[in-house]
């Protein structure tokens, strides 16, 4: 088959257009490679967008766009259901994969058995679903968050955090690293797994948890890309800035700043403030040292006005994505070096790579202080991301996913082990 004629569907979490943040980003760089390669792409998504499918189509360049319109008030009746029927033990199913089953099953019987593509690529383990519906050569899973949702005290506070209550729990705000970087896989996620012909990994601590499973099936680590903005940031002067958005891991994040790092930060900058994006948790919106902006409409003001980066977050692999976008508007970044792949960011250099709360501090006083300091390791952010986090090298390993693949069906003798 000649590369014109080849189709490709991408089965999202949410709509990949606009690229403003996140896992949007990360669909977006998979599209446009497999777009690069000469695929027609045809995009599969829950609806949570104005824009009509032509019009998303037409914007990402694809085949066609598919959607389904659903809310949370249906998924939660599913969830219910799922619980009442199939004994599901409170919050064992994830909301974000949930949400995928759900519309997966909804939106994929719209597809023949007779449509037939050269490769699925989707976000999330439901490949059961997912190959009741689609018939393809080659079925990948880009785990983005997958690896690091499925740790049982995280899980159990799922419900509480979705309602914004419970915040105070000590069990919630004394998770540590190493509970967090330690995810349950039960026996049927690894068997839902081992459907894929191939795994791509976000980081480097995901592709070593997905390795250690024995899957006998490729495995694979690209690095998330972003595209540099246009401008040049010149202006360092303003407050540190925190991306949020509802989730369980920015959650925690959020309230370990408040409780842990933000009383030892005001005793030495009693002028500290913070800019939160995104419908913050009570706790963060009557904090006097916290701004928080709710829902920002172009978040690129934001970046272009803010002084550097504060991502207290430590569970969760959001800030994979989340990392190189900050960086990529010249902001130096604080975080914790045990969810950030230091292959994205260098201690010292783009930021501070923090192993505890007191080096955490520490970096964000630094950053406060030394406004020269926050410019230059800005400055060497966006080179990072510019020469080492493109889409050019994106697609490059993203090709060499694709070109195995289709060896390992010409030569199966020399292919990776499969199931």
């Amino acid at each position: 088959m000649s590369a014109i004629n080849k189709r490709a569907a991408v089965i999202c979490i949410s709509v990949p257009y606009p690229a403003s943040t996140g896992t949007r980003l990360r669909s977006q760089s998979v599209i446009q490679s497999l777009i690069a390669q000469g695929y027609k792409v045809t995009v599969i998504y829950p609806r949570d967008t104005h824009e009509s499918d032509s019009e998303i189509a037409r914007q990402l360049g694809l085949e066609k766009a598919v959607s389904l319109p659903v809310t949370r008030r249906k998924l939660l009746m599913v969830q219910d259901y799922l619980k009442f029927f199939f004994r599901i033990k409170e919050n064992e199913l994830p909301y974000s994969q949930l949400r995928l089953s759900f519309c997966a099953k909804k939106i994929l019987r719209r597809f023949q058995k007779e449509e037939m593509y050269d490769v699925v690529v989707t976000e999330y383990s439901t490949a059961t679903v997912i190959r009741s519906y689609i018939i393809s050569k080659f079925y990948i899973l880009d785990t983005c968050d997958l690896m690091s949702i499925h740790n049982q005290k995280v899980r159990a506070s799922q419900e509480a955090l979705s309602r914004w209550e419970g915040m105070g729990d000590p069990a919630f705000l004394e998770l540590q690293f190493s509970e967090t970087l330690d995810p349950v896989i039960s026996e049927e996620e690894i068997a839902e797994l081992k459907q894929y012909d191939a795994i791509i990994a976000i980081s480097d601590s995901e592709f070593q948890k997905i390795d250690s499973l024995h899957l006998e099936i490729p495995n694979y680590l690209i690095s998330p890309c972003v595209a540099t903005p246009t401008f040049e940031k010149t202006d360092y002067t303003g407050f540190p800035v925190f991306a949020y958005s509802t989730n369980i891991f920015n959650t925690q994040g959020l309230i370990h700043f408040i409780n842990k790092l933000l009383p030892a930060i005001i005793r030495i900058i009693p002028e500290f403030k913070l800019l939160v994006t995104g419908n913050a948790p009570t706790e963060a919106v009557n904090c006097p040292y916290l701004v928080c902006l709710g829902f920002v409409n172009n978040i690129h003001d934001i970046y272009k006005s803010a002084g550097f980066s504060i991502i207290p977050t430590f569970g969760g692999t959001g800030q994979q994505l989340k990392v190189p976008e900050v960086m990529s508007y010249s902001l130096a970044v604080v975080g914790y070096h045990q969810r950030i792949d230091r292959g994205i960011l260098s201690d010292g250099i783009e930021g501070y790579l923090a192993n505890n709360e007191e080096e955490f501090i520490t970096g964000v006083v630094k950053l406060w202080t030394d406004r020269e300091l926050a410019e230059t390791m800005g400055r060497n952010a966006r080179k990072k991301v510019s020469l080492d986090l493109s889409q050019e090298s994106f697609n490059s390993a993203f090709r060499t996913v694709i070109m195995s693949l289709e060896a390992s069906v010409q030569c199966p003798e020399h292919a990776s082990p499969s199931k």
